[in-house]
């Protein structure tokens, strides 16, 4: 059932390019927030911890 086929005539160029152009803008838009909270901090409060938490979670290999 090829509803809307007629309205591009028939050709899934429109459609693909269409497709291919959101997984782009979704690709960037999750570099960019990526590059926001790990690089630059952002929506993360920091953490402080008292010299005794600091040494508790020190991990020794075992």
């Amino acid at each position: 059932m090829k509803v809307g086929a007629p309205w591009v005539n028939y050709s899934l160029k429109i459609p693909f390019l269409l497709s291919l152009l959101g997984v782009i803008l979704i690709s960037i838009s999750g570099w960019l927030g990526g590059a926001l909270s790990f690089e630059h901090g952002v929506g993360v409060a920091p953490q402080h911890d008292s010299p005794e938490e600091e040494v508790s979670k020190v991990r020794f290999p075992a």
